[in-house]
């Protein structure tokens, strides 16, 4: 396995430790999940920094080490610019524009989160991308005229991520 292998490998169990978190502990650990998500994101880190010297592919790097700093349900500046770092060198990576979307969307830029979502959907067709591009566009708009319009287009962006894969859940929970 690969130093680049084993560092997706560490973020991708990262985040199905925070994304399947309650399949392995008790509801009553609720109040302890940003805790124990924020120890698991420790151990991601050592592992990505034990790596990080045998990585040629830096803008691969820069993206898993912003996904790592992403997992967390706050803004992180370090991730922001690990992800920014990422599309700079290689703007074809649609997952770091994806992340980075996310980033700017946490920390309540909502034009430049569309922008990343847009950037991604310009390199690849994706549902990721595009369920994204829908939840923003909700925010969109100065009036309601406006607000109406960015909804319309929103559930339209919604419904093309549901035929992308009409089996995922999370893309039909999008178009509602």
């Amino acid at each position: 396995m690969t130093a680049l292998e084993v560092v997706k490998k560490a973020v991708d169990r990262l985040y199905k430790y925070r994304d399947h978190y309650f399949e392995d502990h008790d509801l009553d650990r609720a109040i302890y999940k940003t805790e124990d998500v924020s120890n698991e994101l420790e151990t991601t880190m050592a592992v990505i920094e034990e790596h990080s010297d045998k990585i040629e592919e830096k803008a691969e790097l820069f993206v898993q080490r912003g996904r790592a700093l992403n997992v967390m349900p706050n803004f992180d500046q370090n991730a922001l610019d690990d992800l920014s770092k990422a599309v700079k060198l290689d703007p074809r990576l649609v997952d770091g524009w994806n992340h980075l979307g996310e980033c700017y969307w946490k920390n309540g830029d909502i034009d430049a989160a569309r922008n990343c979502f847009t950037g991604a959907l310009n390199h690849l067709k994706n549902k990721i991308s595009l369920r994204n591009l829908s939840m923003v566009l909700r925010q969109v708009g100065k009036d309601h005229t406006e607000k109406a319009t960015y909804v319309g287009e929103s559930v339209d962006t919604a419904k093309e991520a549901v035929q992308l894969d009409i089996s995922d859940g999370i893309s039909w929970c999008k178009v509602v």
